[in-house]
């Protein structure tokens, strides 16, 4: 019986000079596309269908010129295991600026990368789009950002994908979107003042210019980590899902999780880590959270901002400097995890609404197991307990000139405070 043997075809395009156009169409298996554009104002369409192709479309070049238009290069693929590359500023030795580009692969084990080079590329609701056929092999998507001003969307649906995003120059925009299940996305933020330019990259509500990951479904993992002075999201919405965050300094981050059994914690340990002049705004809605976060710089926390709403949540909060939080819980059952040591110059605020929630330190990685005293060494400490009773205050304060404050509503609550100064003569 005779088998089927499909051609592998190959197509190489060069082109120089401004206002060129390139269209390279494929079918099958085994196809290589590689076009390659030095100039102003080129259009190239690389389209596919099959298994097993490669595309790789490289632009140097800007909007200017006599024809005003940016370089534009758009790759479409429709099969499984394909791959597509867009780089821009990477050939000719010349800069590359205000350009744009799209990936769209639809399929299985998929590979998409663009590399950005220069400034002022806008790639928001295009960037790379991958969208599964079915719930088999996951798709992977790579950003590499430099220079500055640039905009930047991935959007993913489907199990098991993965984001990989990288912007190491200034003013650049991220936005990562993935729906599904068990898909994993890392943004590293090395520059400055990412997520802040002011072009308009408005994904959600109007002006809003940070950068963000938002994820929908289960078992997903939301990684950043930042340099200075950027801003950043992580919104999640499902069960079981981890948001990974560490910040070196003159950073924010905002983090939002709405399900039950989700995580917040650190990019490369089970605490959330933040550096001098990083803060932090983090909401959880649901049960069994647990928001794990330690700061040896300043890292402050305004009022509602750290927030948990529903029953049998975590906060561990380890403070090893000066600084300010607040910790609010609404529900049953709900623990703070407190740790403090800072200078006397921090303060924090504690309040829980509901039935036989506890603030004290526990043994172990996690808020389990023996229970002890929490600790407070700074200036300020308020805590509040709201209930119909049953709450729990153990704690140990060792900040000189300390102001204790604590109010329990209810019955059968109990507290022991033990305030000590070590005087050095």
């Amino acid at each position: 019986m005779a088998s089927m043997v499909f051609a592998q075809n190959s197509a190489t395009v060069n082109q120089t000079n401004d206002g060129n156009k390139a269209n390279v169409t494929q079918s099958g298996p085994k196809n290589t596309a590689q076009v390659d554009q030095v100039g102003s104002s080129n259009f190239v369409t690389v389209d596919s269908k099959g298994t097993d192709n490669t595309a790789t479309v490289v632009q140097n070049g800007s909007r200017n010129g006599d024809y005003g238009k940016p370089n534009w290069g758009f790759l479409k693929q429709d099969g499984n295991n394909n791959i597509a590359t867009l780089k821009e500023g990477l050939l000719g030795g010349t800069v590359s600026n205000d350009n744009d580009g799209f990936i769209d692969q639809k399929g299985n084990g998929n590979t998409a990368t663009m590399e950005i080079m220069g400034s002022n590329h806008n790639f928001v609701n295009h960037g790379i789009t991958q969208i599964q056929n079915e719930a088999t092999l996951g798709n992977t998507a790579t950003i590499k950002q430099s220079s500055y001003n640039n905009d930047m969307d991935v959007r993913q649906e489907g199990s098991a994908n993965v984001v990989n995003g990288t912007t190491q120059g200034s003013n650049d925009q991220f936005f990562v979107g993935q729906h599904g299940i068990n898909n994993n996305a890392t943004v590293s933020q090395i520059g400055d003042n990412n997520g802040e330019y002011a072009s308009g990259f408005n994904i959600g509500t109007t002006g809003d210019t940070w950068n963000r990951i938002t994820q929908t479904g289960s078992d997903n993992i939301g990684s950043v980590a930042q340099g200075s002075n950027n801003r950043f999201k992580m919104e999640q919405y499902g069960v079981t899902n981890t948001a990974k965050i560490s910040q070196l300094g003159n950073n924010v981050v905002t983090t939002l999780q709405d399900g039950d059994l989700n995580i917040i914690a650190g990019y490369s340990s089970d605490v959330a880590e933040f550096a001098i002049g990083a803060s932090m705004e983090a909401k959880q809605y649901g049960s069994d959270n647990k928001l794990y976060v330690s700061t040896a710089g300043s890292l402050t926390v305004n009022q509602g901002k750290l927030a948990q709403d529903g029953n049998h949540n975590t906060i561990k909060y380890i403070q090893t400097s000066t600084g300010s939080a607040t910790l609010d819980q609404d529900g049953n059952s709900n623990l703070i995890w407190l740790n403090n040591t800072s200078a006397a110059t921090a303060s924090i605020d504690i309040d829980q609404t509901g039935d036989g929630n506890v603030v004290a330190s526990f043994a172990g990685d996690v808020a389990s197991g023996a229970r002890s005293a929490a600790t407070f060494a700074g200036a300020s400490l308020t805590i509040d307990q709201k209930g119909a009773g049953s709450n729990l205050l153990n704690l140990n304060s060792a900040g000189a000139d300390a102001v204790i404050d604590v109010m329990q509503d209810g019955t059968n609550n109990w507290a022991s405070v033990n305030q000590s100064t070590v005087i050095v003569p």
